[in-house]
């Protein structure tokens, strides 16, 4: 890993800290005393970021937003996309771990397949993006783990199963484990296969079971698919899934990859939570 530059690091603190107190003016002897900087270090910062019109000085000799840090703002905003910050991480994770990785959507009473990143051993298929899943399935449903509990009542109340079944039950058991432990699982009842990660979900629901809720550390599953959550201020903007690992895993490799992706997820929930906060603040 390269060592961080120093100087960057500097300059960097210096436009934060605008960034942070937008509509305020700040002095030489202001910022010095707020970023710990020398004086000399600091002025020459300064000198070079008014230059290149990323700071404005006043005629009190104060310093604000420029204007070329007001247009890259805007810029960003105007191209900004969950997709784009998602899809570095989603990239890293289906390396990783050989899988397929995708970025799923609710949109009203279905989730739709907006990206996905796929491993050297899946490089010949990946599910088509735009593909939709009816949540109006306990499959499909799954994903709404992490929204209220109003929400999941109002959803398990609508889907195809007897109130009094015993799936029922399991189902709202392990969304519960699900947003106690910022993950859900399922495993395979047999072994992967080519043809079964490409068949039809109503066939794949048939091999796999979605109701684990404790693993066992050192036992071997055959892992169908673990998703968590990506939040912004509203709640739940989208999940993250990982799925088609070609070998089996064992309980702990299983909570090691899981972790992997949630905080992948959370890297991605705090940048749009971060997001949110600034467009507020306009």
């Amino acid at each position: 890993m390269s060592r961080p530059s120093p100087a960057a690091a500097r300059t960097i603190a210096v436009l934060n800290f605008f960034v942070e107190h937008p509509t305020q003016a700040f002095t030489l002897t202001d910022l010095v005393r707020s970023l710990r900087l020398s004086r000399a270090t600091c002025h020459a910062l300064l000198a070079t970021l008014v230059d290149t019109g990323y700071l404005y000085r006043k005629p009190d000799k104060s310093y604000v937003i420029g204007p070329a840090l007001v247009a890259a703002g805007r810029t960003a905003r105007a191209y900004y996309s969950p997709l784009e910050i998602a899809r570095e991480e989603m990239r890293s994770l289906a390396d990783e771990y050989d899988a397929i990785c995708t970025a799923l959507f609710r949109e009203k009473e279905e989730i739709v397949l907006r990206d996905r990143a796929g491993g050297m051993s899946h490089l010949g298929w990946l599910p088509p993006i735009g593909q939709r899943i009816n949540m109006m399935t306990l499959w499909g449903g799954l994903s709404l783990a992490w929204e209220s509990d109003a929400t999941i009542l109002d959803w398990i109340n609508r889907v195809e199963i007897d109130p009094a079944s015993e799936e029922r039950a399991r189902a709202l058991d392990a969304m519960r484990a699900a947003r106690e432990r910022g993950y859900f699982f399922a495993v395979r009842q047999d072994s992967w296969s080519n043809e079964l990660a490409h068949a039809p979900l109503e066939e794949r629901r048939e091999h796999t079971n979605l109701f684990v809720r404790d693993l066992d550390d050192d036992r071997s599953y055959t892992l169908s698919f673990m998703m968590a959550p990506v939040m912004d201020k509203k709640g739940v903007a989208f999940v993250i899934t990982l799925s088609a690992l070609r070998h089996d895993v064992t309980g702990a490799q299983i909570k090691q990859t899981a972790r992997s992706l949630v905080d992948a997820c959370n890297r991605v929930s705090a940048f749009l939570l971060r997001a949110d906060i600034d467009s507020d603040e306009d």
